[in-house]
């Protein structure tokens, strides 16, 4: 049975008022859990020599060693080896990315009317299953509703495009913060007038955080920790951004505001002393529970000297840089750095919204001009770090725009 509006504030205020009390009493939870059977294997022989029921954090913490993520290359099945009777899993994360919105690309659209006007999807898609379980769903063609989509979208006016389409929306809820900040301002274009609202903070992991004001932009989202969602710890975080200081962690009373911190859990599903490699800022208290503003990913190494955020507000300047300089409008981009080449170099992939003239085939040459004139709004905001490298050799730069 869902929770109403008044009995879920009123859990949080009384979670809230002595967090302490609330996290070690989540804490002791997990543990009993554990120390019962009902836990994972691999964790038993370091906690049951430890624990007993009076077990405090500082020994929790003591008998166990912070956990890393696992890389990339790492099989995922590795994650859960040691997770016994999983059955069911939820995940809180949605994300509305606004670049995979179809409505730009012609193509898309115009195949979108056409499938909807014969009722069966188009011969690109082979799958029989998801073929007849679309042909179901449409019922027979639906020319009426091809005719809608296809005169909104011959307009070519994708300002408040989203409530031409569906008139009834009242709202749109989606994740705004993080590497989704990038997608927030072509939303608000699609959006129009309807209001976009911020989520709350979920990790795959656990839920971390709730956002008592859901209207207002990223940057100033705010996320009030929940003190019986999971334990927590808060490794320090360098305040130039560029790492953590040291392996101890502060535990939710320890925080202080102004200060960076890595989150780090422990939780009913069994992940002790994980780092979720999230980094948040502490910018007040909700009652005695920490509020926290969503900073960034954590560098994968120490030798990372550019982090997702510096390329993040990166972009942001490069795209109005050149957005003033040829109107062009940047719909996506990706990058990778490339350890092969000595010195190592950041490459940056740039696409290009459908229709602009900046880098078609007869102004190839004018427009890598301008890229190159353009490109060192990019430079300077990568970072300090970035910069004393930069200066550090001075025969070319560590990034580059592939065409």
């Amino acid at each position: 049975m869902s929770m109403t509006d008044e009995e879920i504030l009123k859990k949080l205020e009384d979670s809230t008022k002595d967090a302490t009390c609330q996290q070690l009493e989540s804490l002791r939870s997990i543990l009993e859990h554990q120390s019962g059977g009902g836990g994972v294997r691999y964790l038993q022989p370091h906690l049951l020599q430890h624990y007993d029921a009076t077990a405090d954090a500082n020994t929790f913490r003591q008998a166990l060693p912070l956990l890393f993520p696992p890389r990339p290359s790492v099989n995922k099945v590795l994650w859960f080896i040691y997770a016994d009777n999983i059955t069911t899993t939820k995940g809180g994360f949605k994300v509305m990315a606004a670049s995979a919105y179809p409505m730009h690309n012609k193509s898309k659209w115009e195949q979108l009317c056409d499938d909807l006007e014969h009722g069966v999807p188009s011969s690109e898609i082979s799958d029989v299953a998801m073929r007849d379980s679309v042909a179901e769903v449409l019922g027979g063609p639906q020319p009426e509703l091809s005719r809608r989509i296809r005169s909104i979208c011959e307009d070519k006016n994708w300002g408040g495009m989203l409530c031409k389409l569906w008139p009834n929306v009242r709202y749109i809820r989606c994740v705004t913060t993080g590497s989704m900040k990038q997608y927030y301002p072509r939303l608000k274009h699609y959006a129009g007038e309807v209001p976009l609202l911020g989520g709350d903070y979920f990790a795959s992991e656990c839920c971390v955080g709730m956002n008592l004001d859901i209207m207002q932009p990223p940057e100033t989202t705010r996320f009030v920790l929940l003190p019986t969602a999971a334990y927590f710890e808060f490794l320090p975080f360098a305040s130039d951004e560029t790492n953590v200081v040291g392996e101890e962690t502060v535990d939710i009373s320890g925080v202080e505001v102004g200060k960076m911190y890595e989150v780090v859990v422990t939780t009913y599903r069994g992940f002790y002393r994980y780092r979720l490699g999230d980094i948040v800022r502490v910018v007040g208290f909700y009652n005695s529970s920490p509020q926290v503003e969503f900073v960034m990913r954590a560098p994968k190494s120490s030798s990372e000297i550019i982090n997702e955020k510096h390329l993040m507000s990166a972009m942001e300047s490069f795209q109005s840089v050149i957005r003033n300089a040829v109107a062009a409008e940047i719909s996506e981009f990706a990058s990778f750095l490339d350890l092969t080449l000595s010195p190592k170099q950041l490459k940056v992939y740039i696409e290009v919204r459908e229709g602009c003239m900046f880098l078609q085939e007869e102004k190839l040459e004018e427009s890598v001009e301008i890229l190159k004139r353009c490109g060192s709004s990019i430079e300077d905001s990568l970072g300090g770090i970035y910069m004393v490298d930069r200066q550090r050799r001075r025969d070319r730069p560590f990034w580059q725009y592939p065409l």
